[in-house]
């Protein structure tokens, strides 16, 4: 009996620890079901370099998204779904629908970010690449300028959607010109759901 109680707040304790792991492990801020192909090369998550003390990486910049994006006129979460009616967008070539996109971007690090570029890719729907190759993706980019410690951007655009389902990927410095604390926050996803026809 002695043998069985000691047993029972090990495995609470035990239980305990694992926990949090288990729940983050489930966790993806960058939307449902991601699956990151191995064949993809992923970016260094962050950390001093060789050479550079702790003091100096923790003065880098870093980018991101703000959680929140506007789409045809509707507020939407990075890392959700949303349904979106053709009706909020204007007819554009082929059947598709354009719909005006606004996004921002903050620079949460201690020092200014320098310039770079964003990509922005609609990959169809199944399993989803870190970032899907060009050949399988529409793609375009915007140039982000200097971006000051604290500061925001924000971004408008033209997405242009058949009707279906589709995911919208951005990718914050594709172009790898920003040493970041962080460098795995670069990548956030929405799944969009096209009712209708424009």
């Amino acid at each position: 009996m002695k043998l069985f109680l000691c047993r029972l707040p090990c495995a609470v304790v035990l239980l305990s620890l694992l926990a949090p792991a288990v729940v983050q492990a489930q966790r993806d801020p960058g939307g449902p079901d991601q699956v990151v192909s191995p064949a993809v090369p992923t970016r260094d998550p962050g950390g001093p370099s060789q050479g550079e003390n702790a003091a100096d990486f923790l003065r880098r910049a870093d980018l991101a998204l703000l959680p929140e994006l506007r789409l045809g006129g509707q507020d939407a979460r990075w890392g959700r779904r949303m349904q979106l009616h053709a009706g909020l967008g204007q007819r554009g070539p082929n059947g598709r629908c354009v719909f005006k996109l606004e996004f921002e971007v903050v620079n949460s690090g201690l020092v200014s970010s320098g310039a770079t570029r964003h990509s922005l890719r609609l990959a169809p729907p199944g399993p989803l690449t870190a970032m899907p190759p060009a050949a399988h993706a529409a793609v375009w980019e915007v140039e982000q300028p200097t971006l000051a410690a604290g500061a925001r951007q924000r971004f408008r655009s033209q997405l242009e959607l058949a009707p279906g389902r589709v995911w919208l990927q951005v990718s914050l410095d594709s172009a790898e010109r920003v040493p970041e604390r962080v460098e795995d926050n670069n990548q956030r996803r929405v799944r969009i759901d096209l009712v209708g026809t424009c």
